[in-house]
């Protein structure tokens, strides 16, 4: 079913067949990794889940994607999106880049479905233009705009403020808090 929507959505968003058969394959020219499968035991943020992965824990960090913190508008919204999706179920995680012993940052996919991509096309992220250096991302930042000219999830909030920014603004606000007064 998942399939199914998410062929619908790349079929809308492009103009034509033919150039959302071009997004499918990009997905795929993604250097595949060693696949690490396990049950996603919980959803930390939208962008953040834990596998369990042979009766250990591993942290997954999405590949490519930024979602709204839990403390900033659409941060909640972001988690329980992914969550109705993959909480429980087995999931495949291909690491894109360097694997860290409790880390993994990647792709994740339900059956033939890339979850990253969902929570583009569906605006609960935004494509992380800093991290984001593999060829699919340029076909991801067309979703993200796509997404964003048809006002879904976060995109139906024209103040919506991408993740580092906020975590930006956090610090600061966190460190003049901290920071003593000036005496005269």
């Amino acid at each position: 079913m998942i399939r199914f929507l998410l062929l619908c959505a790349t079929v809308f968003l492009f103009s034509s067949p033919s150039q959302a058969a071009t997004a499918k394959i990009a997905t795929a020219k993604i250097a595949p990794a060693k696949a690490t499968t396990g049950t996603v035991a919980s959803i930390e943020e939208g962008d953040r889940l834990t596998l369990l992965h042979k009766k250990r824990k591993i942290k997954i960090l999405l590949y490519g994607i930024d979602a709204p913190e839990l403390r900033q508008p659409h941060g909640k919204e972001a988690r329980e999106f992914l969550a109705s999706f993959v909480k429980g179920e087995t999931v495949d995680v291909r690491a894109v880049g360097k694997i860290q012993k409790s880390r993994i940052t990647g792709l994740v996919a339900l059956g033939e479905d890339n979850i990253n991509e969902l929570l583009i096309l569906n605006g609960q992220a935004w494509v992380d233009r800093a991290t984001c250096t593999e060829a699919v991302c340029a076909t991801w930042i067309k979703m993200e705009e796509a997404a964003k000219a048809t006002g879904k999830g976060l995109w139906n909030d024209p103040q919506a403020i991408p993740p580092w920014e906020f975590r930006k603004t956090g610090k600061k606000k966190r460190a003049a808090a901290t920071t003593p007064p000036a005496h005269p």
